[in-house]
């Protein structure tokens, strides 16, 4: 939905991204069928911003969570993520050609 002025503020700025990084940024903007790379770039802003568009209740409680132990957003997902491989750690592989032995990602 497009907003009105006063519901933006409008920000300018180049930005060099590693190859990575930028595909990744592509690939949003293919998933979103966006136009632009900025586009893309504000969905995933506002998606973190938002919780993924959660419930409010949702979005509370899981807040509340965060703060109580201390973690950053970022931390925070990282924990979700590895439980929920952990859970899937314990599944029998289906399909596919992904690697159970961990990579090394930098935040």
């Amino acid at each position: 939905m497009p907003r009105t002025p006063a519901e933006r503020v409008d920000l300018s700025f180049t930005l060099r991204l590693p190859p990575d990084d930028m595909k990744f940024l592509e690939e949003r903007r293919k998933e979103l069928e966006a136009n632009a790379n900025a586009e893309a770039l504000r969905d995933v802003i506002r998606n973190l911003r938002t919780c993924f568009g959660l419930p409010a209740f949702m979005v509370d409680r899981l807040e509340r969570d965060r703060k109580e132990r201390g973690l950053s957003l970022m931390d925070y997902l990282k924990e979700l993520l590895a439980m929920r491989y952990q859970e899937l750690a314990k599944e029998p592989i289906r399909g596919g050609s992904t690697s159970q032995r961990p990579t090394k990602h930098h935040s």
